[in-house]
C-alpha cells in the first residue's frame, strides 16, 4: 500500500490589472505590459504600465489619498479585469 501523500495544487490566476497604492498616490497597473517591472520603485502618472493614476495630498501626518480616489481605482481595476 502506498502511504505517500500527494499535495493538490490549485491553479491561481493573477489578474492582469491591479491597484498599486503607495504613500500618497495610487494607480491601476498592467502586469502584461511589455515593459512591466514588478521591482520598479517609483509610481508616477508616466510610469509605463500605469493605466489610471491618482495623486493624493499632504497633511500633518504625511501623504494621504481621498477614499473616493481609492474607490475609483478599485472600480476601474475590477472593470478592466472583467469583474
Amino acid at each position: 500500500m502506498n502511504t505517500e501523500t500527494k499535495q493538490r495544487t490549485i491553479p491561481t490566476v493573477m489578474p492582469r490589472f491591479f491597484v498599486d497604492l503607495r504613500s500618497g498616490c495610487g494607480a491601476v497597473r498592467d502586469r502584461l505590459h511589455p515593459d512591466f517591472d514588478a521591482d520598479y520603485k517609483g509610481l508616477h502618472n508616466d510610469t509605463i504600465d500605469v493605466i489610471e493614476y491618482r495623486h493624493g495630498f499632504q497633511n500633518s501626518k504625511g501623504w494621504d489619498m481621498k477614499q473616493e480616489d481609492i474607490n475609483f481605482l478599485n472600480e476601474r481595476c475590477a472593470f478592466l479585469n472583467g469583474a
